[in-house]
């Protein structure tokens, strides 16, 4: 298969079996949890598939921190910005702690009507909106995936990040 036709692959794979199943389950109370899993990993995802490369001119790769930060500052929308070092914080204080401890202790996490995405609650955290998240990580995908259609240097990105560290080719069966 071409190259260009497999990331084509790679990128519709993921669409399927990685956004669209958060989509399906965002709204449900009994997987409400869960979702914000899927979207800590999907964002994991696209940030080292975005940096997967290696620093040309000093030979280190980037840490993952750090990818996952500059996805988010890069591609995620502008109320990202508006508070200090939150791409930093959804990296440790979100992902590391929903994906290894099951705890969040600076967010607060929900689909409640009365809260406001990313706006700081009662309790001095952070609001995080599943729905507002979910849209914001479309958004961010979109804009990511159109820079990359037909961008030579991107599909090489792409192409190593899905070969790199022993990662095998997709495999599901639908």
């Amino acid at each position: 298969m071409k190259e260009k036709y497999k990331i084509k692959s790679d990128l519709d794979k993921f669409e399927r079996w990685v956004l669209d199943p958060i989509g399906d389950i965002i709204n449900s109370k009994k997987t409400h949890f869960p979702a914000f899993i899927l979207l800590a990993v999907a964002i994991d995802m696209l940030s080292n598939m975005r940096y997967s490369y290696t620093c040309s001119t000093c030979g280190l790769e980037q840490k993952l921190g750090d990818k996952y930060a500059r996805f988010i500052d890069s591609y995620f929308p502008e109320k990202y910005k508006n508070i200090k070092r939150l791409s930093k914080m959804l990296y440790h204080d979100f992902r590391c702690e929903i994906l290894h401890s099951y705890s969040l202790r600076k967010f607060d996490i929900g689909q409640h009507h009365n809260c406001c995405h990313l706006q700081k609650t009662k309790e001095k955290k952070i609001y995080l909106k599943s729905s507002e998240i979910y849209k914001d990580l479309i958004s961010a995908y979109e804009k990511y995936k159109s820079e990359l259609i037909g961008d030579n240097k991107k599909d090489e990105v792409v192409v190593e990040y899905m070969k790199g560290h022993g990662r095998k080719e997709w495999t599901h069966t639908e």
